[in-house]
């Protein structure tokens, strides 16, 4: 279509302007309105006709493409077709397509070096800028919404209405007063305050900004990459900057760092997880979350972050996955009650019901791998509890059965071999097999009779999978993700032997001197553990019953057990 330089309006009235005010930020004609939509022919052709005025006289530099229009419903940016008018000194009149409506537009933008002070030269043209149509110029996609000076970094803060993510650096622009322009050099987004991108500079003190524009797809939405922002610009503000945290503060306090060494097994026992805090991961510019794992006694690591894990909420929020630890353990790792593992991301707290740690990830400080931990998880919000089905109790029902209890119905098991048992000396056992009970939340697990499951569990963990929940529709398959409980009915040993009730400990110093159960100690208990030193109760239980201190359960115990009941009668 031919550019023609005026055009016949016989329908509206010209545009009210701030004619010969320059009252824009910047000595280049700055926009100032962007109104009086109305139908109109140009060159015998139909046409919406718009007037961009501008706050001092202009010359045209360029063609009507230079001047465009952001839709409110994100849709893409409208070009100008031609420019219809120049008559009024400080307006230019472009013609858009027929489609187009003043209800439906948010803002109108003017590119670079599109129009000059009007008898000046080229060093006056104007820098990208816009105004607002409708909807107080925002749009579906995100919009940018102030600007603001940081001179204690000599950076910019830029503010969207939306949470969003950085796709270019230099997609973010400045201009001073003299209309220079200059391009960002490090736009960092954040996932702290999410709506903010902290912006670097080459070559201009921030300060002398006076507005500041993004062009073109410079950011998108932080959840959806295909709504990235259409052209944008403000002047900047001089209100303080907000504060801005790539990583952010917040998190959870330490709620102390265990030791207490009251664990269900001779090694390091898995307590607590706490102190959620945050910071930019030293290798790159992504944010990681660290978090600290709390053992009942010092520990040595011989395992990395990876080995280190939690469980969300809803794990539909999170790709159906954990949390999984990486990089490197942060501080001490050996000699340590507390572990500082990095996570990936800021993680908020309130995501997360438990964490949990692989078994041989970690040994007792000074010792060998023979008291590497087992496999074990612990509570953090909700008692551990998510949206799958989770375990809350696990308790004896048989020389060779454990019956698990989850939060929630069973339809089905996921894999009988999933469902694990661990002694006091933290050795693991297997499955054999599994069944929903008549209660739908409670399974039967049955163990290999060697294993002595009914008298020498202290702990049992489920597998990821091992069960699935009734709510299969569920994009996750309702499937539990791992957990893992103490016995509900004790952590010491079960019964010795042929008798019916587990020994107990008759005078708290851990070690369980009522061997055959009766609530007391006397000389047949010395004779009950000497008839059962072959029992894997005792041999899987060697804290409980070395009473001689040589690390191990032999003849010589049931003599010192004998000894201590003598001394006592």
């Amino acid at each position: 279509m031919a550019v023609v330089g005026a055009v016949a309006v016989g329908m509206g009235v010209l545009a009210g302007g701030v004619a010969g005010q320059a009252s824009g930020p910047s000595q280049a004609p700055d926009l100032q309105l962007v109104d009086n939509f109305r139908q109109n022919e140009i060159g015998n052709e139909p046409a919406v006709l718009v007037d961009f005025t501008f706050d001092e006289a202009v010359e045209r530099m360029s063609s009507g493409g230079n001047f465009e229009l952001v839709p409110i419903d994100g849709s893409e940016v409208v070009d100008g077709q031609n420019i219809a008018s120049n008559n009024e000194a400080n307006t230019v009149t472009v013609a858009f397509p027929t489609s187009v409506s003043q209800e439906d537009i948010a803002r109108g933008i003017v590119q670079p070096s599109t129009v000059k002070v009007a008898g000046e030269g080229g060093e006056t043209s104007n820098p990208l800028q816009t105004a607002d149509v409708s909807n107080d110029g925002n749009s579906a996609d995100p919009d940018l919404v102030n600007v603001t000076v940081n001179e204690t970094t000599n950076s910019l803060v830029y503010a969207f209405d939306e949470p969003v993510s950085v796709n270019s650096d230099g997609g973010f622009q400045v201009y001073a007063e003299n209309t220079s322009q200059y391009d960002g050099s490090v736009a960092t987004d954040s996932l702290a305050t999410p709506r903010l991108v902290n912006v670097t500079v080459d070559g201009i003190d921030v300060s002398a900004a006076v507005g500041a524009s993004v062009t073109q797809g410079t950011v998108s939405n932080q959840t959806d990459s295909e709504r990235t922002n259409s052209p944008d610009e403000v002047e900047v503000s001089n209100e303080s900057a907000p504060e801005f945290s790539r990583c952010g503060n917040g998190g959870t306090t330490d709620m102390g760092d265990g030791g207490s060494a009251d664990g269900p097994t001779q090694a390091p026992d898995l307590v607590g997880i706490d102190n959620f805090t945050y910071r930019q991961n030293p290798e790159d510019t992504n944010c990681q979350t660290l978090v600290e794992f709390d053992f009942d006694e010092p520990v040595n690591v011989q395992g990395g972050a990876g080995n280190f894990q939690m469980v969300p909420n809803d794990s539909r929020n999170f790709q159906n996955q954990v949390f999984d630890g990486n990089n490197e353990i942060i501080g001490p790792t050996n000699d340590t009650t507390s572990l500082t593992v990095p996570f990936d991301g800021r993680i908020d707290p309130a995501t997360v019901v438990r964490g949990f740690v692989d078994p041989n990830t970690v040994r007792v400080a000074g010792e060998g791998d023979e008291t590497a931990n087992p496999k074990q998880a612990v509570a953090f919000n909700n008692d551990g509890n998510s949206a799958n089905p989770d375990l809350v109790s696990v308790a004896r029902a048989g020389e060779n059965e454990l019956r698990f209890t989850f939060d929630e119905e069973i339809s089905e098991i996921g894999s009988t071999g999933s469902f694990k048992f661990y002694y006091s000396n933290a050795t693991v056992r297997n499955s054999m097999d599994a069944t929903i009970t008549d209660n739908a939340s409670v399974v039967s697990v049955e163990y290999a009779p060697k294993f002595n499951a009914g008298s020498g569990a202290v702990g049992a963990s489920v597998a990821n999978g091992a069960v699935i929940g009734t709510d299969t529709d569920r994009e996750d398959g309702d499937v539990n993700q791992f957990d893992e409980e103490t016995l509900e009915n004790g952590t010491g040993p079960g019964p010795v032997g042929d008798f019916e009730n587990p020994p107990t400990d008759t005078d708290g110093d851990g070690q369980y001197e009522d061997v055959n159960g009766d609530g007391q100690l006397t000389q047949a208990d010395a004779q009950a553990l000497y008839d059962s030193l072959g029992s894997s109760t005792v041999q899987n239980n060697v804290d409980a019953f070395d009473f001689n201190g040589d690390g191990s359960v032999t003849q010589a115990d049931a003599q010192a057990l004998y000894n201590e009941w003598s001394t006592a009668n």
